[in-house]
């Protein structure tokens, strides 16, 4: 199995020789219950099932990797300011329905085809019956989203904004919609903005706060003026004339925002609404998740405690943005990000798809539980015995091990229910995700412990761990063409020009590569000449606006407040990390 390292393969080999139906379905309990299990063996068999989600498209694995990459630009840049979600129209927007209409047809018979179109259903009949066109209309949509309406470094309707993430997702009837988050420029002191704004002496700031807060965010409707404009036209109609005269569009823009605000984002309670709050217990449950219907502000503003409460004057509105509203005409959510608790929560929620109740890891031991028996058990004892056929034992023993990890593999990455616009646009190699980073240089923050434990005596001996053994195996990474090297190796051997930088930014800067490749590429510094490797590998310098995020895994605390001074206990492990980089339960 791909996802096991060959010299590592003899421990899971151990490991399913010695797993019976009974031991996984207590694993399989403990996972149900509390998301962990204390049988090291089955934890360690899950976790190469994991590996291999990693090389599986849409799997659990990739949308759990994308936290990590959220992550990573918040600790560079600060929190994000902004959190949107684009639900792009895929039933009746023109644009879909002609995708779906020039698909097999010429078009002549395809205009024909369309005009027959006078039914609703007939409509969505045809957009729902085409996922190619789907497909080929969200990532349209979303590309253009952010090529006119985030502009990254220039200004936009957000204002200027330096850094953008965003993860998409299905909903229940397999269409595509995208969760994101936006870095304003300069904001790395956005997580304390509510304290900062505090005090008499503040409120050109707050007013400052408010007129920005009214620009990009509304919760306003006017019903009476939706109505009406909604009696002549529907929110798909050809506005073309309207946009060819710009004083006309201008003078008519807050109304047909207004418009097409009632038109996408008016609440409607659905089964989401309360299927999290009817698990709730007492008299104080919001039947609507969402808490709707929401109370009516008369002006932003700061109240006394310090939140920030923008101006509604509808009850049953979500919030929204004008220009998203006029130019996109999707449903669409958005709101400001003000304290880092609710950056975490937002994190979490981006990519609550890959963590929710469609593959939790106990239903993994139960797949395995259920297909350990049909391969029989496989004898373990004295595996070395010559009378035994040790040639003919080990690869029997190993046949029925791999078999036994494919299947439960196969099982585990198939079943999973996924849409024709997923598969289509998996196919036509659009992405799950969509940034502005380029590169990605990863870390993993459990290594580069290592690493400093190992040099750094003070640590070992506030570990009370001063008289470990020293002979411990390095890890060493092999590529067909050889020794790879890590930054972490690198690092201390970069040479005088580079030496003042920190591991991070030496991370985000340099690339590694072989001497030989790419021969007179801009920017080489070479090794310490002392450093055997520096005999075959250089440093490349990467190219201003082209830097790699340093992209952190790893056992990373999510608790911003933290302050161990047992720290250095907590996480002192006492054996090598295994090929994820992952240890063993920390002493």
């Amino acid at each position: 199995m791909a996802s096991v390292a060959k010299k590592n393969f003899p421990e899971v080999e151990r490991i399913v020789a010695s797993l019976t139906t009974e031991r996984l379905e207590r694993a399989r309990v403990e996972l149900e219950a509390s998301g962990k299990t204390t049988d090291k063996g089955v934890d360690q068999l899950l976790r190469s099932l994991s590996l291999y989600g990693y090389r599986q498209p849409m799997s659990r694995e990739l949308r759990l990797s994308m936290r990590r990459k959220i992550k990573s630009p918040i600790i560079r840049y600060g929190i994000p300011a902004i959190w949107f979600t684009v639900n792009p129209n895929d039933i009746t927007n023109p644009v879909k329905l002609r995708l779906a209409a020039y698909r097999g047809r010429d078009p002549a018979e395809a205009e024909a085809f369309l005009t027959s179109l006078d039914q609703a259903y007939k409509r969505v009949r045809l957009a729902i019956s085409d996922p190619l066109s789907s497909a080929i209309f969200f990532h349209r949509e979303i590309s253009m989203f952010f090529e006119h309406y985030v502009r990254v470094g220039e200004d936009s309707v957000f204002g200027r904004i330096s850094q953008y993430f965003g993860a998409v997702e299905t909903n229940e009837r397999g269409a595509l919609h995208l969760h994101g988050l936006l870095w304003l420029q300069g904001n790395m002191r956005l997580s304390s903005i509510l304290s900062d704004v505090q005090g008499e002496d503040q409120a050109a700031y707050r007013e400052q706060i408010v007129q920005y807060v009214d620009s990009v965010f509304t919760e306003d409707l006017d019903q009476e003026a939706f109505v009406d404009v909604r009696a002549q036209r529907s929110v798909t109609s050809d506005i073309s004339t309207l946009l060819r005269n710009d004083e006309q569009f201008a003078a008519a823009f807050d109304e047909e925002a207004n418009f097409c605000a009632g038109a996408t984002q008016i609440h409607t309670h659905s089964p989401t609404c309360v299927k999290y709050s009817i698990q709730g217990q007492g008299k104080n449950r919001d039947l609507c998740r969402f808490k709707a219907p929401w109370g009516l502000v008369e002006r932003t503003s700061f109240t006394e405690d310090g939140a920030l409460r923008i101006r509604r004057s509808h009850s049953m509105v979500n919030r929204w943005n004008k220009a998203m509203a006029v130019g996109l005409r999707h449903n669409h959510d958005i709101s400001s990000i003000a304290t880092q608790c609710k950056t975490m929560s937002i994190i979490y929620y981006v990519t609550n798809y890959a963590t929710k109740v469609e593959d939790p890891v106990w239903k993994r031991a139960a797949a395995a539980a259920e297909l350990l028996a049909p391969l029989g058990t496989v004898t373990m004892e004295n595996p070395t015995d010559p009378a035994r056929g040790h040639v003919e034992d080990d690869d029997g023993r190993q046949s029925k091990t791999r078999q036994f990890l494919m299947k439960v593999a196969n099982r585990v990455f198939t079943e999973r229910p996924v849409s024709q616009v997923e598969v289509v646009a998996h196919l036509l190699g659009y992405r799950t995700e969509f940034t502005n980073n380029e590169a990605w240089t990863f870390l993993n923050v459990s290594i580069l412990y290592w690493h400093i434990f190992r040099r750094w005596g003070h640590l070992r001996r506030a570990g009370g761990l001063e008289g470990m053994d020293e002979s411990i195996d390095e890890t060493v990474l092999l590529e067909e063409t050889g020794r790879k090297i890590s930054f972490l190796e690198a690092y201390p051997h970069r040479g005088r020009l580079l030496q003042g930088l920190s591991l991070y930014d030496y991370m985000s800067i340099v690339r590694l590569k072989r001497k030989g490749k790419g021969a007179g590429t801009w920017g080489e510094v070479q090794f310490d000449s002392a450093w055997p490797p520096s005999q075959t590998w250089v440093q490349a310098l990467r190219r201003p606006r082209e830097h790699a995020v340093v992209c952190l895994d790893g056992y990373l605390s999510m608790d911003f407040s933290e302050e161990d001074e047992d720290c250095h206990r907590r996480y002192v492990a006492t054996e090598d990390p295994d090929e994820t980089g992952r240890f063993p339960t920390p002493k």
